[in-house]
């Protein structure tokens, strides 16, 4: 099921036909490394995955395939997490290492940001990421204010802590 789009993605549910890709993504040191992640295994993934399945259908968590519109390759994971709080308005993504460099996550982030506010009528966004994850600083500092710094005992790393209002959203858009 289509989620929704952008210029060049489409944000849609996960399938178990998006297995191979998302297990080697899951299993790249390169990509697990700056979220910071350990790399799953085949089984880990398949069994990630799955969870991930059934958390669309019943938990606050949405995370959901980013595809190329163009191949309908399936290049990566986005969607809004519950980390600490009852509402899942958390930003979050992760592309497989090949298509890194291309400007998708800058624009999943902007398609992210009015899904959020628009379709699920969230008052806030945040995101929350590993001081050395640089690209996703980057990112991140275009749309997302910064709110603070903290420990993040969970990942052993310090983490930078964004927030949007939806308020101050509508004065962007």
């Amino acid at each position: 099921m289509m989620i929704f789009e952008t210029n060049r993605l489409v944000v849609r549910s996960l399938t178990m036909k998006d297995e191979v890709p998302f297990s080697a993504m899951m299993g790249n040191a390169n990509v697990r490394r700056p979220i910071p992640r350990k790399v799953l295994t085949p089984e880990e993934s398949n069994l990630k995955l799955k969870k991930l399945i059934r958390a669309e259908q019943k938990d606050n968590n949405k995370i959901w395939a980013v595809v190329l519109k163009s191949t309908n390759e399936f290049i990566g994971l986005a969607g809004f997490v519950n980390n600490n709080d009852v509402v899942a308005n958390e930003l979050a993504y992760v592309f497989r290492e090949k298509f890194w460099g291309n400007g998708y996550a800058t624009e999943i982030t902007e398609g992210l940001i009015s899904y959020g506010f628009e379709q699920l009528n969230f008052d806030e966004i945040r995101a929350d990421v590993c001081i050395d994850n640089i690209g996703s600083i980057k990112v991140l500092d275009k749309f997302l204010n910064r709110v603070k710094e903290v420990f993040n005992a969970k990942d052993n790393c310090m983490d930078r802590c964004y927030n949007l209002d939806k308020k101050d959203w509508k004065h962007l858009a």
